[in-house]
Formats: C-alpha cells, sequence, structure tokens
C-alpha cells in the first residue's frame, strides 16, 4: 500500500483527501502515543494533522513542537498564548481547527486518546469512496484505565447502518469522537453555530441530519479515561447537566419530535429523582416542551411517571428500534 509521503503527482503536492483534527491541553503523558497513531497510518491517499494545544502549562506544546518541526509536511500545529477554555470559550473544534482542514474527510481524535489500527483511515475512506450516500462513519473501540492501567474490552457487535434514531435510543459506544470520520462538505459553520453548545453530541446529531451513517465492528481505537479528563472527571450529575444542556440546544434548533425524545430518554436516565425535582426549573422545562409537542396529559404521564418511578411512556420506541437494529445485525 502507498505511503503518504510518496504521493506526487506530476511534481505537483496535492490536497490531503483526510485532515485529522486534534486538540489538546496538558496532556503530555498521552500526546505522543496520540501522534504515533496518526502517523503510523498506512494509506494510498494524503493526509494532514491538525493539532490545536491550548495553552498547556506541562510540557505538551514542546512536544507537539518536536513532532511539527520532525514532520513538517504532515502537522500544522495551533498554539494558544492564553488558555482560551478558562475565558469560557468553546467548540475548539469549530472555531480554531475545522476552519484550517482542507480535507474532503475529517477525522478526529483528542490528545489523551489514540488510533490502535494502522489501516484506520484507509478503512474508513473506502467505505465512503463507495457509498457516496453516507455521512459519515465510526468504529469499535475498547477502553484504557488510567488510573490502574487496565484496558477495558467493550461489547462486540456487529456493522451496520446508523441514524439519528440510533443517537437518540442507543448512544453509547457508536458515538466517540475518536472513531468518526465524516464529509467535510456537509459542515457548515454558521448552521452549526446555532446550537450554542459544543459537545461532541451536537456535531453527531448535525451530521445525522444530513443523512446515514455507518458503524464499522472493527476496533481501531482507544478512549483513555482519566481524572483529568474533562468528561471522567466530572460527577455524574455534572454529566447529566451537561447532557441536558446538549439536549435542550438541539431541541430549540430543531423543534422536532426526535429532539423532543431525545430530551425524555434523558429524564429517564439513572440519577437520583430527589435531586432532579429540586431541579424545578429543568423539570418544568420538560413538561412544557412535552406539553407542546404532545399536549397536556402526556405532558402529566411524563413528569408523574419519572416521579413514581415508572417507565418512559416513549420508552417502546427505544425498545422498538433496539429491536430493529439486533435484527440489522443478524442479518
Amino acid at each position: 500500500m502507498e505511503e503518504y509521503n510518496n504521493i506526487l503527482d506530476n511534481d505537483t503536492i496535492q490536497l490531503p483527501l483526510v485532515s485529522i483534527c486534534s486538540i489538546t491541553y496538558n496532556h503530555a503523558p498521552f500526546i505522543r502515543q496520540c501522534l504515533d497513531g496518526f502517523l503510523m497510518q498506512k494509506t494510498n491517499f494524503k493526509y494532514e494533522i491538525i493539532i490545536h494545544d491550548d495553552a498547556s502549562t506541562d510540557g505538551t506544546a514542546e512536544i507537539i513542537k518536536e513532532y511539527a518541526e520532525k514532520y513538517s509536511d504532515l502537522i500544522t500545529p495551533i498554539f494558544q498564548s492564553e488558555n482560551q477554555y478558562s475565558k469560557g470559550i468553546r467548540g475548539f473544534y469549530a472555531k480554531f481547527v475545522f476552519p484550517k482542514a482542507k480535507g474532503k474527510y475529517i477525522a478526529m481524535c483528542e490528545g489523551d486518546d489514540y488510533w490502535t489500527d494502522p489501516l484506520k483511515l484507509q478503512k474508513q475512506v473506502d467505505f465512503l469512496e463507495s457509498h457516496p450516500d453516507y455521512v459519515m462513519c465510526t468504529h469499535g473501540y475498547d477502553e484504557f484505565i488510567q488510573d490502574i492501567k487496565t484496558h477495558k474490552r467493550l461489547p462486540e457487535t456487529c456493522s451496520f447502518k446508523i441514524d439519528i434514531n440510533t443517537l437518540i435510543h442507543y448512544s453509547g459506544f457508536f458515538f466517540q469522537p475518536l472513531t468518526l470520520m465524516y464529509r467535510y462538505e456537509y459542515f457548515r459553520l454558521e448552521e452549526y453555530k446555532k446550537y450554542e453548545n459544543s459537545r461532541d453530541t451536537i456535531l453527531f446529531y448535525y451530521l445525522l441530519t444530513k443523512g446515514n451513517g455507518y458503524y464499522m465492528s472493527e476496533k481501531m481505537s482507544i478512549y483513555r479515561r482519566h481524572n483529568q479528563g474533562i468528561w471522567t472527571g466530572i460527577t455524574r450529575v455534572n454529566q447529566w447537566l451537561s447532557d441536558y444542556n446538549v439536549r435542550f440546544s438541539i431541541y430549540k434548533v430543531e423543534r422536532s419530535i426526535e429532539s423532543v425524545i431525545f430530551i425524555i430518554n434523558l429524564f429517564f436516565e439513572d440519577i437520583s429523582r430527589t435531586w432532579l425535582f429540586c431541579k424545578i426549573n429543568i423539570v418544568l422545562t420538560i413538561f412544557r416542551i412535552v406539553c407542546l409537542h404532545f399536549g397536556l396529559k402526556i405532558a402529566f404521564r411524563v413528569v408523574f411517571s419519572r416521579l413514581l418511578k415508572k417507565k418512559n411512556p416513549f420508552g417502546f420506541l427505544t425498545d422498538n428500534y433496539r429491536k430493529l437494529i439486533k435484527q440489522e445485525m443478524a442479518n
């Protein structure tokens, strides 16, 4: 298989087919493994690496500079002189990284995660090139628990088509940024900015409003769990609040039945009822949204079902969808 460095056409440097986009902050213990995973990719096309560092204080930027000097034809670093996150700025990919991308496809991986398959990019590009009706594809992965230095194998499954209902009713390990590749032509910054939130779920939801995706069962990367992680380093309650803000921001843009069900499904997730009903503003907001789309009777049913620890009135949708997915996997 032809390596990137050998791809020249009449002495003219071609544009990259894939832009690998990465963001990092204080990932010095991990960033080499992340970058090595990018550099080991074996492809018959050109790719580029764009990596953003948010003014790290632990030597991450110095490591990136070392790699950028050694692989200047591949790596485009973006260094902040002041930490942007502490200023309340979010959405680093959309704000700083994606605008510099030249590729037809975008692949993502944060600085504390890493790829394990040298053919990852090639496999995803091959699929998308041969399936022009698909907007994106993801793949399987496992986890590494940093604190105890242990690999955690996630459930095995089959490859299958994913759509917006997969995100609403399944979510989970089908949607991790380090596994994502999507067609850059479908990303419109002005559209994306309407969501007023920068979580990865927004990007997946946005892309799946453009078309279907595909989940590849092969495990080709590792998601690292550690206490300094933006997600794994916060409490379950704060994770729930973050999810709620994400789904509410989706609803404010979409105003669709799917976006309402997305909020209701979160409402019934495993979180303390006592804590939840102390958040009366959130409960009332959900009540008003459900009432607007399904009527007063259904809205009361949703809220009281949650209060009395009964089943989600819309849970049958999730059950039916999961049955369909299992049937598709079996085929």
